[in-house]
């Protein structure tokens, strides 16, 4: 049995028991996580006041009901706040509402996480640690229990690779035909990217990531029936083009239906052509992007969110007794540093293997894609906030788990263990801090682990984040 064969026969099989035990455990401990109290803070908190607001808006509910007469979220495309207006139009225009279709994509990512660890691994364990991982990573059950759209781009990139590995093992396991258009995974896989680039622009980071794993695919594929390399890349770029790069396009045009006001059926070069206004809004939305150089209280460098140098206040108050109440935006370096090195052990196993079916591909594609750009395209743009990573968070947790796979026995167990322990442990400390539950001072202090934030606003001799946001970011480690 030829390379590819030999890695995906121990995955086609039906599913055991323990795997459909273990996938039900994580999602449901994602579920408690991310559900419990939705509806706390009872206001809208952080960006929640564009996103949520302009929800209640693409419903049509009016000023009145939603605070806002236009839409003030323009520069981002539309996709996600018409799933978070989804939520409003089930639950209403209340906490709940508008937090209860993202608390479901990050239940989702849970589930995606799990069933692509275990399709790359084979490895129970390493499934069960990757979804777990993410199960308990306190920035994504933070980004699950707001209205903003990260948590929709991170789910929809997980589920894009998921599906294309899924389709990847269909053309692994069989001789390719004249058939090749009929690949419904791969069809999948281009509308989870065009959901991507249709919540936001970066979404195509990880949809790139996914063109080239499936382009290498389908060139091996081809060459192992015979074909030469310049054959191999004609035969597979219908597919690509279609699924991949023309679907994602569809998705992300259709997603603007209703929030243009251009006549469908006009010629594009009319002033009143909905084509025209579809094209008059991406270079609206471009020239916002590449002009941004405001500056933000709560900003950080690309570099430093595997760190957590900069956490972001989503929410905080002063109760009636003088206790905190405060939702942190936080990273766990803890886990984060630990899954970044084994990414990066994935690509050195990757480089020197040199083969493109193995895991250890997907694992150091899906992180690179998903983080390393943000090094060039935030250089010298100050505008960037820590929850840009949520994203890549689930891709960490992948590399985490295919590194237990790859290691003894008794080893993986360990590391199994310690990981369990430590992502049990961050949420139980400083879950006060994710769900908003009061704390005298000395219980929040003793959370802030980084607080070289310059002067800060002190009453009474206690710390406070600061209510202005309209300034540079402290420039030491800081977390209030």
């Amino acid at each position: 049995m030829d390379r590819a064969g030999s890695i995906v026969k121990p995955m086609l099989g039906s599913v055991p028991r323990r795997d459909a035990v273990l996938f039900l455990a994580v999602v449901v401990a994602a579920a408690a996580a991310r559900l419990y109290g939705l509806g706390s803070p009872g206001e809208l908190v952080f960006d929640e006041v564009y996103y949520a607001q302009d929800a209640c808006f693409y419903l049509g509910w009016g000023e009145g009901v939603c605070g806002v007469a236009t839409e003030a979220s323009h520069v981002h495309p539309p996709l996600g706040k018409w799933l978070i207006a989804f939520g409003i139009l089930l639950f209403g225009h209340e906490p709940t509402g508008w937090r209860v279709m993202p608390a479901l994509a990050g239940i989702a990512i849970v589930g995606f996480v799990y069933v692509l660890t275990r399709r790359l691994t084979a490895s129970s364990l390493a499934a069960t640690v990757a979804a777990g991982f993410l199960a308990l990573d306190p920035l994504s059950i933070v980004s699950s229990r707001v209205a903003m759209l990260d948590i929709f781009t991170a789910a929809a990139g997980v589920a894009a690779v998921t599906f294309a590995v899924l389709d990847r093992d269909r053309v692994a396991s069989r001789s390719t035909d004249a058939r090749r258009m009929r690949r419904p995974w791969l069809i999948a896989a281009g509308l989870a990217g065009g959901v991507a680039i249709g919540t936001k622009w970066s979404g195509a980071l990880v949809l790139g990531a996914v063109v080239l794993l499936v382009l290498a695919w389908e060139v091996a594929a081809l060459r192992r029936e015979g074909r030469t390399t310049a054959r191999a890349l004609v035969g597979a770029a219908p597919a690509i083009l279609v699924w991949l790069l023309a679907l994602p396009a569809l998705v992300y045009a259709v997603s603007f239906v209703g929030r243009l006001d251009g006549e469908l059926l006009s010629v594009p070069w009319q002033q009143d052509a909905w084509v025209r206004q579809f094209g008059g809004r991406q270079l609206q939305m471009m020239g916002f992007h590449a002009g941004l150089d405001e500056t933000h209280r709560a900003a950080s460098p690309a570099w430093s969110w595997l760190l957590g140098k900069r956490a972001v206040v989503y929410f905080f108050e002063v109760d009636a007794t003088g206790r905190y109440r405060e939702v942190l935006a936080f990273a766990n370096p803890l886990l984060w540093l630990p899954a970044a090195a084994a990414a990066g052990w994935a690509a050195l196993v990757a480089v020197r293997r040199r083969d493109p079916w193995g895991g250890e591909v997907v694992v150091a594609a899906a992180v690179a894609s998903a983080y390393l750009p943000w090094l060039v395209l935030t250089a010298g743009r100050p505008f960037v906030f820590l929850h840009y990573i949520v994203p890549t968070i689930p891709f960490l947790a992948l590399a985490l788990g295919w590194a237990v796979s790859r290691m003894p026995r008794l080893p993986a167990r360990a590391l199994a263990a310690a990981a369990g322990a430590m992502a049990i442990g961050v949420v139980v400390f400083w879950s006060p801090l994710i769900y908003g539950w009061p704390l005298d001072y000395d219980a929040w202090r003793s959370r802030i682990v980084f607080a070289d934030c310059g002067p800060e606003a002190v009453s009474d001799g206690r710390l406070m984040p600061r209510p202005t946001v309209a300034t540079d970011p402290p420039p030491g480690w800081c977390w209030v």
